[in-house]
Parts: structure tokens; C-alpha cells; sequence
């Protein structure tokens, strides 16, 4: 397996002692946890990793990492390894107990790329400025530590709602970026569809649902605070500008912030900046590349083409017909490999290429 499950619930539970350190500690016991049933264990029960995996994955002293074994310990998440236990896998060193397994990551998560081009996300996000230049003044009465825990479970929770079939990253319930379509008019057999991105946009439940370990008792609505809403803005911040998560523009048959049945009908122009602005760059599937592989600019065009953000973009794509709503979905740069991920490149494949032909197919033939 290229990704392995651990439980939110106790992730959640680790990060209201504020120790970025101990969550990130247990995330790499965790990722080094079997995930096959071994005798009476169940998987990710047993985990071979230690002190010297928690000093070099997690960026932290050795004798830092040895706090965050006693800290586990002494809070019951882990106990040194039974007999049993090492009968039953040889190479265990700590019993996990957590809660239900209800989210899968991927191994990126804590080990760097093997090729060594990329640090882990967990590097990342411990390299980062913590304090991003917008919201520096708003939070000088919280610390570096305080802050790399705010991304680190930001970036836990965005990994919770993301969905690829039926997202195609994470739900736009949680987060999205806002595209506003500014016209609709026919042309080449087809509706001309202008657009301009606004702003990114969030719900007080998904910060509640990240940040749930800054709020006090005395909170008795979800309404976050000013310094809540400004630590989750800035952890946001990292996310984009480390490139963990890049904008897919897409296409839903209705606007899912006022239909929760609305579906995913494909990407259409993928803003993955840290891989090359440029449209060539991007390796997932979008609408806009395969139309200009086949066609050029003649059905879609996105200024600029190489943007980075440092200048105003707006969009102009031929679709098939007026319904639908456009929404900046964020998506991890890291994926887990596992069925929804694999059944969504198959997915979106096909709905591309059908799109695609219908469009090429109702345009009347160049002179």
C-alpha cells in the first residue's frame, strides 16, 4: 500500500495538549504502522518505527522525539510492544490503540519522494514560515509551534473531505475558490462560457472541524473567533503557497453550495503553479488541454497562459450547454492510491474526451 488510515478522532484529541510535535510524532508511528491483521492484532495496530524514524520524518532533536514517545505513552495512544505482539510481527516495537480508522493518507505525508525532489508534507509545513506577512501583526500572541500545528491540522482535515470521484478533491462544501461566470453566449456549436475567479471561500463548520482544539468550552456556537478565523486563513496560506493544494477548476451540474446533490462533471484547467504554470505542465486531466492538444486555442483560452497568480486570469471555454456552475475545487498534491483516486482517473477521463467530441463535432469546420 502507498498510503496507510489512522484516526481523526485521536489526531484531534493529541493536537488540545498544542504540541505540533506529538501529532506529527504519532502520524509517523502510524504511517509505520502494518497494515495487514497479524494474529490478534488488527492492521495499523503494530508499528516497527521509533525514536530515530519520529527524529527524521517528524524534523524534530532526538531528544525531542523522545519526549514525544513518553508524552504518547503516558496519554495511552501507545505502549511498548507484548510478547504477543512481537510473535506475532517481529519487527514491532509500540502497540497503537486510537480511535476508528477514518482517514486514509498517503505515505508522502511523512516520507519524502524516493527520487529526493520533493520534502515530505510534513517537512514542508515545518520549514514554512509560520507567520504568513498578511496575517503577521494579527498573531504575534501565538507561537511558531502554535501555528505549525494549525497547518498540520488544516492539512489533516483537507485530506478528511477530500474525495476524488466525487470532488475531484475536496469538497467545495469545506473550501473553494469562487469563479463568477460573466457571460454565456453562443458560439462554434456550442455556449461560450467567460469567467473570472473571485476569492477563496470557507465554512465556519470546516474550521471548527480543523481548528476544534482552539476553542474553549465558553464557545457554545460554531462561529469561530477573530484569532480562530486569522490561524486558520494563515494555515491555508501554507497549504497553497508549499503546494500541497492547487486549484482544478471545474465544471458541476449545479452549484453544490445550494444543491447537495449536485455531482462533478470534469476538470476543466488545472492551476497546479508548483509544477509549471504553464497548461502543458499540469498532469492531470482538464478539458482546456485536451481541446488545445486537438485544436489549439480555437475552443478554450485562459490568460494568461503561464499565470502564477501575480496577474489577473480569467477564462473563456465553448461547453455543450448553459446549465451548470463553475467552482475552484483544491486538491491534494499528494494523493492516496486508493479506489476512489484510481475509479476518478478513469472517470474524468472519459467525461473529458466525451466532452471534448461533442464539442469539436457540433463546431462547423474551419476554413
Amino acid at each position: 500500500m502507498s498510503y496507510f488510515r489512522t484516526s481523526y478522532t485521536t489526531l484531534q484529541e493529541l493536537a488540545k495538549a498544542g504540541r505540533y510535535e506529538d501529532v506529527a510524532g504519532f502520524l509517523v508511528l502510524a504511517r509505520h504502522a502494518s497494515g495487514w491483521a497479524h494474529g490478534q492484532f488488527p492492521p495499523y495496530t503494530l508499528s516497527g518505527a521509533g525514536v530515530n524514524s519520529i527524529h527524521e520524518k517528524a524534523g524534530v532533536s532526538e531528544e525531542v522525539a523522545r519526549g514525544v514517545i513518553e508524552r504518547l505513552k503516558e496519554q495511552g495512544v501507545i505502549r511498548a510492544a507484548s510478547v504477543e505482539a512481537k510473535t506475532a510481527l517481529r519487527i514491532a516495537r509500540w502497540e497503537i490503540s486510537q480511535g476508528a480508522l477514518d482517514i486514509d493518507l498517503p505515505h508522502a505525508l511523512v516520507d519524502p519522494l524516493k527520487n529526493g525532489t520533493a520534502d515530505s508534507a510534513l517537512h514542508r509545513v515545518r520549514k514554512r514560515r509560520q507567520a504568513n506577512s498578511a496575517y503577521a501583526s494579527e498573531l504575534t500572541g501565538v507561537s511558531d509551534k502554535e501555528l505549525a500545528l494549525d497547518a498540520l491540522m488544516v492539512l489533516l482535515g483537507l485530506y478528511r473531505n477530500t474525495k476524488m470521484c466525487s470532488y475531484g478533491g475536496v469538497s467545495p462544501l469545506c473550501i473553494k475558490r469562487i469563479w463568477e461566470v460573466q457571460s454565456q453566449t453562443s458560439k462554434l456549436g456550442g455556449i461560450r462560457w467567460g469567467a473570472e475567479p473571485k476569492t477563496d471561500m470557507t465554512y465556519f463548520h470546516f474550521m471548527r472541524e480543523c481548528l476544534g482544539y482552539t476553542y474553549t468550552q465558553k464557545q457554545k456556537t460554531n462561529e469561530p473567533s477573530k484569532e480562530q478565523k486569522t490561524r486558520f486563513w494563515n494555515a491555508w496560506k501554507t497549504m497553497v503557497e508549499t503546494g500541497l493544494f492547487y486549484e482544478a477548476v471545474s465544471l458541476y451540474d449545479a452549484d453544490p453550495a445550494n444543491n447537495d446533490q449536485a455531482q462533478l462533471v470534469a476538470t476543466l484547467r488545472v492551476n497546479d503553479f508548483h509544477a509549471g504554470a504553464a497548461q502543458k505542465a499540469a498532469t492531470d486531466p482538464s478539458l482546456l488541454r485536451t481541446l488545445e492538444l486537438h485544436s489549439g486555442s480555437r475552443f478554450a483560452y485562459y490568460t494568461p497562459a503561464s499565470n502564477d497568480r501575480g496577474e489577473p486570469e480569467a477564462m473563456w471555454v465553448i461547453l455543450p450547454e448553459k446549465r451548470g456552475a463553475l467552482v475552484g475545487v483544491w486538491r491534494p498534491r499528494f494523493r492516496v492510491s486508493n479506489r476512489d483516486t484510481g475509479a476518478w482517473i478513469d472517470q474524468e477521463n472519459e467525461a473529458i474526451s466525451q466532452m471534448a467530441a461533442r464539442i469539436e463535432s457540433a463546431a462547423p469546420s474551419e476554413a
